[in-house]
């Protein structure tokens, strides 16, 4: 692997983008859609598709929108949650061609860096560089976002040593492989990553020596929740169980248990006696317990009740959450279909604040904005410098998500501040394709409103919005395509920086 800049390796992606940018469109024949899914369901309202496009996709897309129209809201949810049959071969192969870290070894990976074939920060901005790609161009937009979700929910910082080169192999072998299919899985994945082993220090945790760091957020972050019902001693019980836990250099860094490193002590956690001459089964053992845990099912069902519904879920939705968790052994496919077919889910449109992410995502994809270098440029400036670069949170616990925390006075500004910059950028066939063909101010935000905001405006924010762009001038003013097309461009900038396009 060469060594390159960070400049050289970001135009890389233009080569990546254009073929995604080629990509086929999602499928919408009958053959993508599980036959037992009721092919005679009434349609519902459009605000109804818009509201489930801005939570399980980067942003609403007119293709997106016109499929979701025509399969659907339950048939659109189903296609999505059955993502294997979403062509995404197009961004998939690309990225591997383009971007060579991401296939690579953690032996590879680190020889590369020690000899300067790349830079030390190279692996972790190609995961960076891949992870935006998909999250915006990839067809299979609600399987990224879980795989967002999990990402955040078993951090590790790709800002600390050898994470650089681990969380390449982490979310491509653990993540990503197990994003839908059994949390149980999933959890044994994540204790045998060599990023997770090294980030939470079990790679270290010997019976001389017992490290409780994994242990501790095994339990309070992983599984149970910090009030799930585990106690000191637990913590302890646990740090033994996983004693003897690592990986091994001279073997990729591939996950390696070591017997003389183990407490072969009988073990008691959470009431559960685990037997003495267990060894690495006494690992097995704890993750096994832990993902059966009616506590782990509420924390989990409460965390992705945030990420998709609100703040502060209803408890009757958690608890069915809960309930379908417990019921199919933790069967990620089936906790969201529950989810996303509750009738809490259906009420609580724009009731999140859009993250960085989010924000910068959704505004690509809203002013039909193809991959470039310059794109992608833009998106890692732009989420480093609000704080949400892929893989850059320094806690343990995931980027926060809590509206809060992303809605300070100087990060809102830096946001319309970004927001201005790209629109400003537009040129005339872009701006004229958003407004389509209006030529008064009314008609340019009324075409707006429909392929950029996906929602009418209240007639007062009507108004303040045309003044903004026209000032006292009348609303129903013929104006010259130019002028037009300018108006259009500001108009875009007040509807990007309002709280409507801010939510979803």
């Amino acid at each position: 692997m060469p060594s390159t800049s960070r400049r050289q390796l970001l135009s890389q992606s233009m080569l990546m983008m254009s073929a995604v940018a080629a990509s086929g469109q999602l499928l919408a024949n009958e053959d993508t859609v599980p036959t037992a899914v009721d092919s005679q369901l009434s349609p519902i309202p459009d605000d109804q598709l818009v509201h489930l496009l801005n939570r399980i996709s980067f942003g609403v897309r007119d293709e997106d929108l016109a499929l979701a129209n025509y399969l659907g809201f339950r048939r659109y949810i189903e296609q999505q949650l059955n993502y294997q049959l979403l062509d995404a071969s197009e961004v998939e192969n690309t990225i591997i061609v383009n971007l060579a870290t991401l296939n690579a070894s953690a032996t590879e990976l680190i020889n590369a860096a020690r000899t300067g074939d790349i830079g030390q920060a190279e692996a972790a901005i190609q995961l960076q560089v891949a992870t935006l790609a998909r999250q915006a161009f990839s067809q299979r937009q609600l399987y990224e976002r879980v795989v967002e979700f999990w990402s955040d929910h078993f951090s590790v910082s790709i800002q600390d040593g050898p994470i650089r080169f681990f969380k390449t192999i982490d979310d491509r072998e653990v993540i990503r492989p197990h994003a839908l299919g059994k949390f149980r899985d999933l959890l044994h994945a994540s204790a045998r990553s060599n990023a997770m082993l090294y980030y939470l220090d079990n790679f270290n945790n010997t019976r001389s020596g017992p490290n409780e760091n994994y242990a501790r957020e095994l339990m309070e972050l992983h599984t149970l929740g910090v009030d799930g019902g585990f106690t000191e001693q637990d913590v302890l019980e646990v740090a033994r169980s996983f004693t003897g836990w690592t990986f091994d250099p001279r073997n990729d860094y591939q996950f390696r248990f070591l017997p003389f490193s183990h407490d072969f002590r009988e073990k008691v956690v959470l009431d559960n006696v685990i037997p003495a001459g267990g060894g690495e089964q006494d690992g097995n053992t704890v993750l096994d317990l832990l993902a059966a845990h009616p506590s782990t099912a509420r924390f989990i069902s409460r965390k992705l009740a945030i990420r998709f519904v609100s703040e502060n879920p209803p408890e009757e939705l958690v608890d069915e959450i809960a309930d379908t968790f417990m019921a199919t052994d933790g069967d990620i496919t089936e906790v969201m279909r529950t989810l996303l077919f509750s009738s809490v889910f259906a009420e609580q449109a724009s009731a999140k604040l859009k993250r960085p992410v989010d924000y910068f995502s959704s505004l690509l994809r809203a002013l039909r904005l193809g991959p470039d270098e310059n794109i992608f440029r833009f998106l890692l400036t732009q989420t480093s410098t609000l704080g949400q670069a892929p893989f850059t949170w320094p806690a343990p616990n995931g980027f926060p998500d809590q509206s809060g925390f992303w809605a300070n006075t100087n990060a809102m500004i830096t946001r319309w501040n970004s927001a201005n910059v790209l629109i400003s950028q537009l040129n005339n066939n872009q701006v004229s394709a958003l407004i389509n063909g209006g030529r008064t101010p009314n008609e340019v935000l009324s075409a707006l409103e429909t392929n950029f905001l996906r929602q009418t405006l209240p007639k007062p924010e009507q108004e303040q919005v045309i003044e903004f762009a026209i000032g006292e001038q009348p609303a129903d003013l013929r104006l010259s395509v130019a002028t037009a097309i300018q108006v259009g461009k500001t108009m875009l900038i007040a509807l990007a920086a309002s709280r409507y396009f801010q939510s979803r």
